[in-house]
Parts: C-alpha cells; structure tokens; sequence
C-alpha cells in the first residue's frame, strides 16, 4: 500500500512512464518499418521530424530512469513476504532473477562456488516459467551479458 502522497506521486510518475514509452514504441516501430520498406531519404528525414525520433531518444534514458526509481521505491517499501519465513527457519536464499540485487559477474561466481563446493546448495526450486516458456524454450530469465559460462 502507498504510504505517502510522495509514494503516490511516485506511482503516477511510473506509469505515466510506462506509457510514454509504449507510444514511443510504436511511434519507433512506424519508422522502423519505413526504413525497411525502403522509403527515400527524404521521405525518411521527413518522417523523422514528424515522428519526434530525437526527441524520443533524448527522453528515452529519463523515463526507463524515473521508472527503475519508483519500482524500487515500492520494491523496498514492499518486501517479499516469503522473507522473514525463510529467516525464522535459518534458510538463506542464495539467488533469485526478479528479487536479487548481484550482477551477472556476482551470479557466475556463486554458481562457480556451488559447483566447487565452497558453498552448500540445499535445494534448487526452479518456477514453471523457467522450464515452459517462452512457447516451451525455457529461455525466462536468461542472464544479460553473460559470456564464458555456460
């Protein structure tokens, strides 16, 4: 729940980002299209100016920015529940794609760990999305720039 009228300013800003971002989408996607349909120069540049493309991309990083910030606001006022059960039973949860905070790099390296038995893995849960989808690849939270691992 949004505690103060700065946590509610916050929600609106987000999602008044979320929408920037869609509209720009499509506005991205109809010039997009353009250049592949092998429109003339001219007509590319005109379409620039009358889609806002610099301005877009100029006001891209902001909006993603603005949105991370409030995510995380509500995120750390919002902690998982599950949480303090696992505490109490003194389970330590190594790593999670939506709730850990570790790079990439800091990822590896715990699984490097686990595998040379520095540290103890218990049990390994693995949610449905991870093995079914997308159309049954298993490829959800694949790790962003991961190299020399897998």
């Amino acid at each position: 729940m949004l505690k103060t009228i700065q946590d509610k300013q916050q929600a609106i800003k987000q999602h008044d980002n979320m929408y920037a971002l869609q509209g720009y989408k499509k506005r991205f996607q109809k010039y997009i299209n353009a250049i592949h349909d092998n429109i003339s120069l001219e007509q590319r540049e005109i379409l620039r100016h009358e889609l806002k493309v610099d301005h877009m991309l100029k006001d891209i990083d902001p909006l993603i920015d603005g949105s991370l910030e409030g995510a995380q606001r509500v995120r750390m006022q919002n902690p998982p529940t599950f949480i303090p059960p696992l505490k109490s039973a003194n389970i330590e949860l190594l790593w999670h794609p939506s709730l850990s905070e570790v790079s990439v790099d800091d990822f590896q390296q715990l699984l490097k760990d686990i595998l040379d038995d520095k540290i103890q893995l218990d049990a390994l849960c693995l949610e449905g999305s991870v093995m079914q989808d997308p159309n049954g690849t298993g490829r959800f939270h694949m790790l962003a720039n991961a190299t020399g691992f897998w």
